[in-house]
Order: C-alpha cells, then structure tokens, then sequence
C-alpha cells in the first residue's frame, strides 16, 4: 500500500512538474523545437515547483491538502488551455552538445554526493550519533540454529555487550524501558 502511494505522488509531481513548464513555455516568447519540449517543460516546471515547496515550507503552508490544490490547479489550468502533450521521439543532438551535458551533470553528480556526505559527516559528529551494529547473518546462521529463540543485544562503540536478552520481552513498558537503556549506553 506504500509503494503504490509513493509511486502514484512521484507520477502526480511528474505529471504537474511537466504541464507547468508547458504553462510558462507558452506564456514566453520562446518555442523550443518539439522534441526538446518535454524535457525544458519538465526542467522548468520542476524548478518552479521547488521554490514553490520552498516558500510553501518558509510560510508554514507545506500541507498535503496545499500541494494537492495546486497541483490540480496547474492541472486544471492546462487542461482549460487544451495543452497537448508533448512530443516523443528521440532527440538528435550534436556529440559536442552531449559531451557539455555529460560534464556538466557528472560535476553536478560528484559535488552533490560529496557535499551530502559532509552534511552527513557533520551531523554524525555534532550529536555523535553511531549507527547499531547488526550481527553479520554469517554468525547467526552458524552460531544460532534455526530453531533458537530470538536474542538482542545492545552493544557500545567500544563492542561491549550491554545487554543481552533471551526471547521476547512482553512486558506493558518494554518500549520505555529499552530507550531507557538505549540511552544510558555512554557515547564516545
């Protein structure tokens, strides 16, 4: 049920990133060859609904309901305007035009993932935050038959075993308690 809402918003947001670019092509003096419509349409409208989240976000309005609305708006809109849709085919460009392309995005790709591996880095310093370390499936399947009973262990940056318990909890408060001692484990 997931999958098929995150897959039926990422076709919504396609579909309204596509028709207003068309929206704001035709409101400009420039006409793009019928090809290359469909991919300036979807740059554009797809820049524009960005700032859009953005100002959304900046006055305090980035609700469901408000994106839905204005995605049925631009819907709506290009409908009334009876935009077709754009051209398919393949689009012919010059080796020097994809070489350019091809540069400026694997540039843009490397700055991207290096600059968001810095934040990451960042933010794991600043709070010190240490991912869970999980038992390599390697040890499970050899050390614990199939037919063992569930175990966890709370382990610290150190690799000392905090806890261990032996089966489920069933306790009312198994949830405060575990963040409680969740917490108490010492951060490097």
């Amino acid at each position: 049920m997931k999958a098929a809402q995150i897959l039926s918003a990422a076709l919504f947001t396609w579909i309204v990133c596509l028709r207003l670019g068309q929206l704001i092509l035709r409101a400009i003096p420039l006409k793009p060859p019928p090809l290359a419509e469909r991919f300036l349409s979807f740059l554009l409208g797809s820049a524009v609904l960005s700032l859009s989240v953005f100002l959304l976000s900046v006055l305090k309005l980035a609700y469901l309901a408000v994106f839905l609305v204005l995605g049925i708006l631009v819907l709506a809109a290009s409908l009334i305007l009876r935009l077709p849709f754009p051209a398919t085919g393949k689009l012919e460009l010059p080796s020097a035009w994809l070489w350019i392309w091809r540069s400026v995005f694997s540039i843009y790709t490397v700055l991207y993932v290096v600059c968001a591996l810095a934040l990451i880095d960042n933010f794991l310093r600043q709070t010190g935050y240490r991912f869970p370390v999980l038992l390599a499936r390697h040890y499970v399947d050899t050390v614990i038959d199939s037919l063992s009973i569930p175990r966890s262990w709370i382990v610290d940056s150190t690799g000392r075993i905090v806890k261990h318990q032996i089966g489920r909890d069933i306790a009312p408060d198994w949830i405060e308690r575990t963040l409680r001692e969740l917490s108490a484990v010492p951060r490097p």
